[in-house]
């Protein structure tokens, strides 16, 4: 009897152990800025569920971040590495799409903040929510991120493209329309060769669906495209 209460210990033991500790919470690691190029730095999302990739666009006037991460407490840690970066620079606030990884947390930033948005992503606010509400049914560490979380509306709303000066820096903005979502943008930081592609190119599987998307072909899953 004592053999087999042994035996069964040390099976539970063993299937404990083979046990796979809890996903983590989907936090955006600023700790792991790292320069790009002339001016851009990331926030690489490592692969990490429900984590993006944070982009900084930094011209002499302005700097542009590109999404937000999962819900307020992510976006006040991206918009205060924003404010330092910045050092009293405008702060410009674009999001790839309306994703809550990618979109959920631009209510951190505060109001000075100029929010751009393409035309066919502001249309997307209701979707953009919806699947906030699907995350936190499927994992209590999303949940309690997006708790609050709520849609930022549009600063500047633009149908095809747009063109910022950062300061010595031009970046494009380019609504793609449906594509991976109903509303994607990409961001071309002309002087650096760099594309944010949000998640139009991924490692696993693009989603390319459109004509205009196409133009991304080749692209990494972050800070995406340089030649």
């Amino acid at each position: 009897m004592a053999l087999a209460t042994a035996l069964v210990v040390a099976l539970d033991g063993a299937a404990l152990a083979q046990t796979p500790p809890p996903p983590s919470a989907p936090l955006v690691k600023v700790e792991d800025l790292q320069r790009l190029s002339a001016h851009v730095q990331v926030i690489p999302d490592k692969s990490a569920r429900l984590v993006s990739n944070i982009g900084f666009i930094a011209g002499s006037r302005a700097v542009l971040v590109v999404d937000t991460g999962l819900g307020p407490r992510n976006g006040a840690a991206v918009h205060a590495l924003a404010k330092k970066l910045a050092g009293g620079k405008a702060i410009y606030l674009v999001a790839t799409h309306a994703r809550p990884e990618h979109d959920l947390g631009g209510q951190s930033f505060p109001a000075g903040t100029t929010m751009f948005r393409s035309a066919d992503q502001a249309a997307n606010k209701d979707n953009d929510l919806a699947v906030a509400k699907t995350f936190s049914a499927g994992s209590p560490a999303a949940a309690e991120l997006l708790a609050g979380a709520v849609f930022r509306e549009a600063d500047v709303a633009f149908a095809n493209s747009r063109r910022i000066d950062l300061g010595g820096l031009w970046v494009t903005l380019t609504a793609l329309g449906p594509a991976h979502t109903a509303g994607d943008t990409i961001v071309w930081v002309e002087d650096d060769r760099v594309l944010f592609s949000g998640d139009l190119a991924m490692k696993a599987q693009p989603a390319i669906t459109t004509p205009k998307a196409a133009c991304i072909t080749g692209a990494t899953s972050w800070a995406s495209w340089r030649r």
